[in-house]
């Protein structure tokens, strides 16, 4: 993984955003070729509480970004960003 700060975005590991997950913390997801704050598609705030009342794991929240927001022109998976 690389390590970037981009418009105060920081990007971690994808067992970094498991982490802050479990522990009930923020954190933003993007396509892995975009920036996180651009015109045509902004990073994706999680909210790991409410996440979790609909019943959805970190698993389901990252495989559903990905089936409808990855694809070979923004990315082929997801980037974790926090604000920094």
């Amino acid at each position: 993984m690389n390590r970037y700060t981009i418009d105060g975005y920081e990007r971690i590991s994808k067992a970094a955003a498991r982490k802050l997950f479990d522990q009930g913390k923020t954190f933003y997801i993007q396509s892995c070729n975009m920036r996180p704050v651009n015109v045509w598609q902004s990073a994706y705030e999680i909210n790991p509480e409410q996440c979790k009342e609909n019943g959805d794991s970190f698993s389901d929240v990252v495989n559903s970004y990905e089936y409808y927001n990855t694809d070979s022109q923004r990315g082929r998976y997801a980037a974790f960003y926090i604000k920094g």
